[in-house]
C-alpha cells in the first residue's frame, strides 16, 4: 500500500491586519486550494487542515495531506503557479477557473494601505505587495515578485516548533518583532526543545523582501546558538540610582546623610 504525503502551504499578512482582509484573504486561498483539488482530482487530495496560526503577523499554515508523492508535487505545482501569477499579475498564465481567485488575492494587498503578504510553499516564498507612483500612492494592479536571499544571521525568540513534516519553527525577529518561518533540519528537533522560548542566532539562507528588508523565511539552516543573557540582576539598581548588592539596613535619610558626608 502507498504512504500518503504532506505539504505544507502558508499565508502571512503583514503589519497590522483588520479582520476584513485576513477574512478575504482566507476566502481566496480556500478557493484556490478548493479548484486546485478539482483539477488534480479530490480522490488524490486526503485533506487540507489548518496547523498553525502565528500571532506577531498573521500568519496561517495548512499541511496538505495526498495519497502519494506525485500527487503532493502536482497539488504544489500548482500553488507555486498560483502563487507567482499572484505576485506578477501575470494572471492569464493560469487556468481559466483559477484567474478570478488570483484577482481577489491581489486586491487583498491593497487593503490596510497595502501591507502585503507572503504566499508560500516549503520550497519558494513570493512576496505581493502594490507598487505604489512617486506620491506613495498605491498603483492597481501593477505588481512585481520579488525576493532576495543570502546566507546570514538571524537573531530572535524561538517559538512554536513543531515536526510534523519536517521540523520548522516561528522565530519572533529582534527587529521587525515579527514571526518568521524557520526550516530545521530534521535531526534538529531534540536540540530545539532545549531552545524553546529562548532567543538565538539562526545562520542560514534568509528570504527576505528586498525592498523593505523584511525576513520571510530562514531555510538551510547551519547552526542555531543559544544566546547567553547578558542582564545584570542588579542593573534595576543602577537604573534606579539604587546602590547594588545588599543594602543597609538603615534608614533612607540616614543613608543620604553618610553619603554627603563622605563627599
Amino acid at each position: 500500500m502507498q504512504q500518503s504525503s504532506t505539504r505544507q502551504f502558508v499565508i502571512q499578512l503583514d503589519d497590522t491586519t483588520s479582520l476584513q482582509r485576513l477574512a478575504r484573504a482566507m476566502e481566496a486561498w480556500d478557493e484556490a486550494m478548493s479548484k486546485t483539488t478539482e483539477m488534480i482530482g479530490p480522490d488524490h487530495v486526503l485533506g487540507i487542515e489548518v496547523e498553525d496560526l502565528s500571532p506577531g503577523s498573521a500568519m496561517i499554515s495548512l499541511l496538505g495531506t495526498f495519497d502519494s508523492d506525485q500527487s503532493a508535487n502536482d497539488f504544489t505545482a500548482e500553488i507555486v503557479r498560483f502563487n507567482r501569477a499572484v505576485g506578477s499579475g501575470k494572471i492569464d498564465a493560469l487556468p481559466p477557473k483559477l484567474q478570478s481567485t488570483a484577482i481577489r488575492m491581489r486586491k487583498v494587498s491593497e487593503l490596510d494601505n497595502g501591507a502585503g503578504m507572503v504566499l508560500a510553499t516549503q520550497d519558494e516564498d513570493v512576496y505581493v505587495a502594490p507598487t505604489r507612483d512617486g506620491g506613495g500612492n498605491i498603483v492597481p494592479f501593477r505588481y512585481e515578485a520579488r525576493k532576495s536571499e543570502s546566507y546570514g544571521v538571524l537573531t530572535g525568540r524561538l517559538q512554536q516548533i513543531t515536526s510534523r513534516s519536517g521540523v520548522r519553527g516561528s522565530l519572533y525577529d529582534v527587529v521587525f518583532d515579527r514571526a518568521v518561518r524557520i526550516y530545521f533540519n530534521p535531526d534538529a528537533a531534540e536540540e530545539l526543545r532545549q531552545k524553546w522560548n529562548k532567543e538565538v542566532q539562526v545562520t542560514g539562507l534568509i528570504r527576505r523582501d528586498p525592498a523593505s528588508g523584511l525576513p520571510l523565511s530562514v531555510r538551510d539552516v547551519t547552526s542555531t546558538v543559544e544566546l547567553e543573557s547578558k542582564v545584570n540582576p542588579d542593573a534595576w539598581r543602577v537604573a534606579y540610582g539604587v546602590l547594588s548588592g545588599q543594602l543597609p539596613d538603615v534608614p533612607s535619610a540616614e543613608l543620604v546623610r553618610r553619603l554627603r558626608e563622605n563627599d
